[in-house]
Parts: C-alpha cells; sequence; structure tokens
C-alpha cells in the first residue's frame, strides 16, 4: 500500500498547500501640491474668470465714458507720441502714470488693425481691459508671496483668494474696463519696500503711484512718515540691512553706502530719487500746456507747473459733496446722492454747501487731515510691519469716506494692502469681505447707471441694478463704510498710536530734563533731534500689541523671512499681522 507524500514526515498538511493569491488592487499613487502650486491655480482661475467676463460675457461692455477716454487718449498717443498728447487729446483729467499703459496699446492696435483688417479704433478698445486685468493677477501673486512669507503658505493662498475673487476687483476690471489695480499693486509694493529697508525704492514707487493718480499720493504720507521716523528721529531697526541680487550689487557698486548709511544723509538721497523720479516720469509730455505764461517756456518747470494746474484743474471740475461715492456725504445736502440716485436726472450736489456752519469741502477736508495726522505721527515714532500696513489701510478707507468730491472707486487701493491684515485673522477677514461687499453695491449702482457716459446696454441690464440705487441701498453702504472706517481707526489708534505714544512721552519729556537723564540713557545714541534710540526696541514674544484681532492661523514652520529681519524677535514665532 502507498504511503501518502506526508507520511514520516513532520510537516503538515497546511504547510504543503500554497499560501492564496492576494487580490489584485489598484496601485495607490500619493499625489500632493505644494501651496505654490495651488497660489498657481488660483491665479489661473482668477485670469480665466476675468476674461470670461470681459470677453465671452460682456464683450466691448462696460462704462462707456471711460472706456471711450481711454481708447482715444490711447490713439492720440500712438499718432502724437506723449510730446504731444496734452495738445491733441481733448478731455483729458489724467496725469501721465497710467498714459505710458495706453500707449503701446494705441501703437499695438494700429499695428493690429493693419495685419487684421479691423479699425483700429475697434481693436483698441478690445486691448484696454487688459492691463487691469493683468494688474489684479500681479497684485495677487505679490499678496500670495508675501503673506506667505510672513504667515505660512496657507495665510498667503487666503490673501491671493480674497483679492481674486472679491467681487469688487474684477467688477473694476474686467467689467467696468479701469485700471485702479495699477495704483494698488503700486501701494502694496511701496509698503514692502518700505518694510523691508529699501527706502530709496519705496520713494520711487510711492512717486509713481502718486503719477498714476494724484489719489494714491497717500503712499507719500507713509514714506514721509517713515523716512523722517528713521532718519531723523532715530527710530531704525536693530538689524542691518544685507542687499542681494540686483540691490546687493548696486551698494557694492557704491561701497556698501546703502546698508551702512543711517543718517540724515540717507533722508537727503531719497528726497533727491523722489524728484528725479518725478521728473523722468512728467518730463516726455507736454504739460506746459497747463502752466501759466511765466513758466511755460521754462524746461523742467514748465512741466511740473502743468503738473500741478493739471491736477488742481481735475479737483476743482469735480467740486461735488460726492461724485458717486456711498459714503457719508451721500446722505448730505437739500438734494442727497441717496436720493438722487434713483431718479431719473442725476445731479450732484457742490461741495461749497454749509454743513454746521462750514464748507462742505473745508471740513472734510479737515477730518482727513485729522486721521492723516494720527497715522503720520504714529508711522514716524513706530515704522515696522503693523504700522505701516495697518496706516496704510486706515489712510485708504479715510480718503473714501472722509473728503468731498470722492468717486466710487477711491475704495480700491484698500482691498489690495488690506487683504495682508485679512490674510492671517479672521476678524480683518470679514472687516474685509463687508467692505468689499459694500462697495461693489456701490459700483454696480454706477455701472449700471442709464445715462449718458455710463453703463452701456448690457451693464445698464444686470440684475438688481435699480434696487442697487434705492435710498435704503446708498444709506446702508455708507453706514458700512462709516463703521469700517472707525473700526480700522480704533485699532490703528490702541493698538499701535497708544503705545508708540507712551514711549515716546519720555523721550519728548527728556528734550527738557536733560539734567534727569541717566547715565544709560545719556549714552543712547540719538537721532538728529535727539529722539529715539538708533534701534526700534524689539517687543517681547506674542504682544498683544500686534494682535488687532484674534487668529486661528498656525505659525508656519519653514516661514522664509525678507532680507532685513523684523525688530520684534516676536515676529518670527507670531501668526498675526505685525
Amino acid at each position: 500500500m502507498t504511503q501518502p507524500p506526508w507520511s514520516g514526515s513532520s510537516q503538515s498538511v497546511r504547510d504543503l498547500i500554497p499560501p492564496p493569491t492576494p487580490p489584485l488592487r489598484r496601485k495607490q499613487v500619493d499625489v500632493t501640491f505644494s501651496t505654490g502650486a495651488f497660489a498657481a491655480l488660483l491665479l489661473l482661475a482668477g485670469l480665466i474668470l476675468r476674461l470670461v467676463i470681459a470677453y465671452v460675457l460682456f464683450p466691448g461692455q462696460g462704462l462707456t465714458g471711460d472706456l471711450h477716454l481711454f481708447g482715444t487718449w490711447a490713439q492720440t498717443l500712438a499718432d502724437h507720441g506723449p510730446g504731444g498728447f496734452y495738445s491733441n487729446a481733448g478731455w483729458i483729467d489724467y496725469t501721465p502714470g497710467y498714459l505710458y499703459v495706453l500707449w503701446p496699446i494705441g501703437v499695438l492696435g494700429n499695428a493690429l488693425s493693419g495685419v487684421l483688417g479691423i479699425p483700429a479704433a475697434d481693436v483698441i478698445q478690445s486691448l484696454l481691459k487688459l492691463p487691469g486685468i493683468l494688474a489684479d493677477v500681479a497684485l495677487a501673486g505679490l499678496l500670495y508671496r508675501v503673506a506667505a512669507r510672513w504667515y505660512g503658505g496657507r495665510a498667503g493662498l487666503i490673501a491671493a483668494a480674497l483679492y481674486l475673487f472679491i467681487p469688487v476687483t474684477w467688477y473694476d476690471s474686467a467689467l467696468w474696463g479701469q485700471m485702479d489695480a495699477f495704483g494698488a499693486l503700486l501701494l502694496v509694493w511701496m509698503a514692502l519696500l518700505l518694510i523691508d529697508g529699501w527706502d530709496e525704492q519705496a520713494t520711487a514707487v510711492a512717486v509713481l503711484a502718486a503719477v498714476v493718480k494724484p489719489q494714491y499720493a497717500i503712499g507719500l504720507l507713509i514714506v514721509a512718515a517713515v523716512l523722517a521716523g528713521r532718519y531723523l528721529l532715530g527710530r531704525l531697526p536693530e538689524d542691518t540691512l544685507q542687499p542681494t541680487g540686483l540691490g546687493g550689487a548696486v551698494d557694492r557698486l557704491f561701497r556698501g553706502w546703502f546698508s551702512r548709511q543711517r543718517g540724515p544723509a540717507r533722508l537727503i538721497v531719497c528726497t533727491i530719487v523722489g524728484i528725479l523720479t518725478f521728473i523722468i516720469l512728467i518730463l516726455p509730455f507736454d504739460l506746459q500746456k497747463w502752466a501759466g505764461p511765466e513758466w511755460a517756456s521754462t524746461p523742467v518747470m514748465g512741466q511740473v507747473a502743468g503738473f500741478a494746474a493739471l491736477v488742481q484743474n481735475a479737483a476743482e471740475y469735480y467740486d461735488k459733496l460726492t461724485a458717486n461715492a456711498f459714503n457719508a456725504w451721500a446722505l448730505a445736502g437739500p438734494t442727497p446722492l441717496s436720493r438722487a440716485m434713483s431718479g431719473s436726472d442725476l445731479r450732484w450736489t457742490y461741495d461749497s454747501t454749509p454743513i454746521l456752519g462750514v464748507q462742505a469741502a473745508t471740513l472734510g477736508m479737515a477730518l482727513f487731515a485729522v486721521v492723516a495726522m494720527v497715522v503720520v505721527t504714529t508711522v514716524a515714532w513706530r515704522n515696522d510691519r503693523t504700522a505701516i500696513i495697518l496706516g496704510l489701510t486706515v489712510l485708504a478707507v479715510a480718503f473714501f469716506a472722509v473728503p468731498t468730491r470722492v468717486h466710487e472707486r477711491y475704495l480700491f487701493p484698500a482691498f489690495g494692502i488690506g487683504a495682508l491684515l485679512a490674510a492671517a485673522s479672521v476678524g480683518w477677514r470679514w472687516w474685509y469681505l463687508i467692505l468689499g461687499l459694500a462697495n461693489t453695491v456701490n459700483l454696480h449702482a454706477v455701472v449700471s447707471l442709464p445715462f449718458h457716459n455710463y453703463g452701456s446696454t448690457a451693464m445698464q441690464k444686470l440684475p438688481l441694478a435699480a434696487q442697487s440705487r434705492y435710498e435704503i441701498a446708498v444709506v446702508a453702504v455708507a453706514i458700512v463704510v462709516t463703521a469700517t472706517l472707525l473700526i480700522a481707526l480704533a485699532v490703528f489708534v490702541w493698538k499701535v498710536a497708544r503705545p508708540a505714544m507712551a514711549e515716546a512721552w519720555p523721550e519728548l519729556k527728556s528734550l527738557y530734563r536733560p539734567a534727569r537723564r541717566t547715565a544709560a540713557q545719556s549714552h543712547t545714541r540719538r537721532g538728529v533731534l535727539g529722539l529715539g534710540q538708533q534701534g526700534v526696541p524689539r517687543q517681547a514674544k506674542g504682544d498683544p500689541l500686534d494682535r488687532p484681532f484674534r487668529t486661528r492661523l498656525r505659525p508656519a514652520a519653514d516661514r522664509a523671512h525678507f532680507r532685513l529681519q523684523d525688530p520684534e524677535p516676536g515676529y518670527a514665532q507670531g501668526n498675526v499681522l505685525r
């Protein structure tokens, strides 16, 4: 009898049975995206959104008056160049800054007209929205990069997304056809240069912004305050600037002058840079047309005087309580804008109207001067990241909410610089969204007006066009704008100005009581005016001074820093705007 194969063996039957074949599974692929990849997708989505609105949903539509003027000016620049622009442009209220963008559009329109067989005016009209759209995307990219360095990648994505998709930004560029994103981009760039310690470049960019539109001269107020604080009061960051890249090459060319110089000579150089930038920008244009006879034939001074006269003429042309801006002035006057917007004949009220016994124009300018004085004096003493970003945001909102003669789009810079506040703070995020939606209602009401030089045919048919001009809507927007200004100003005063002034007061008193100074104080390096230490004092980690609102963001472990290190160690560990 044949024995089974396992007889006499120590193996069991189970050992001889082959193990079952595991079921086939799909190969698991671990796909991860960096925040940079998400940011690229975000920017692409924002670009596509604007292109679809401008060229698919509303091609050739927008605010007809602005688009017509831009097209005419671009064609005039292409035909006559900047040297003959103001003499041939007809009605013009723009300073030369944005004309440098319209000039190549006119040249390109003429070139494509011959190739495509399309009238040059039509080609130019189709290109007018592109600069604002591209500036939107560029600003969003800058916001992502900066917020990611300060607070981490997630905060960078939040900053870019808020700016790209809040309706007020794509209303301005893709729907309306305006260029306010350029001014916002320049102001944000200027603020970052100041924070990074590049004062000369910041001065040049601030001057460029003011030449693009005089309303952006709020940037010059911040620059002047920072320069005065650093080089007259001695309120300098403790860390030494270490220039890199092109800046490093320039610094080495001047034997390290920019990284070493911390005295009034630096202030003089910044002033010279600003003056030269201004002259270079306006010199190619025939601005002397606007100058008086005593200056018209004088080189350079003719352009300077003409620039000043052009700005003055534009301001006097809009001598109204409000030029369609839904602020507190929209509720004032015998026929307030809140009522006129829903009427059949829109008429503005002159700002010579007395309010509380004072002309409205004077009262508005005085109130704005008070706000500006609070911001400027504070930033002069404390020129760190918190003071610069929050101070510029307050000025941007105040310039829309407080003076007379304001247009509906003057609030736009607040959405560029304010995104850096909203990136790291939930409270500021709500502030940003509420203010943005309120200004969107304002833009929606104006771009859809059924009057000459206002909304095109498609704009007039936008949903809720008439409802956005109801008196209750105008009043609600004015209240929101005023409330958001008061909130931002209150935070600035309580968290920045109050501690800064408390710190400055002993220094001011020491000027009048020099004998009581301690030995340590007597050896402190002081500024030109004898105020302040050469290094801005560092704050303790987690100091509530830099917490305007609580935040839920966690600090990023791999946070990068600007070349000029922040003056407080709390910057490196904190997770809110400094």
